[in-house]
């Protein structure tokens, strides 16, 4: 499983232990996926269950993803798909 940014989840109104979010590829096809919510000493933590399977279905190696979330239809949306140069540098 795949951990959710948090700000992700607070944006998302999840309260409750499982919540279905909606990720959409660049073709435009969606797919609902649970989103668990764990707590990890006082933290809470949101996991996406499957998320490999989407980055394997949508992941070229040597691309970085780009998403972009959007609140009123709690959908997560590939953006795009950049080439990582060797030089490139992400924190």
């Amino acid at each position: 499983m795949q951990r959710l940014p948090v700000e992700v989840a607070n944006r998302a109104g999840f309260t409750q232990k499982i919540h279905s979010l909606k990720v959409q590829n660049l073709e435009g096809h969606v797919v609902v996926y649970k989103v668990k919510t764990e707590t990890n000493g006082g933290a809470k933590r949101y996991s996406v269950e499957n998320w490999c399977k989407f980055m394997g279905d949508n992941l070229i190696d040597g691309v970085m993803l780009d998403f972009t979330f959007v609140t009123s239809s709690k959908t997560i949306i590939l953006k795009t798909s950049d080439p990582v140069s060797e030089n490139s540098t992400y924190l």
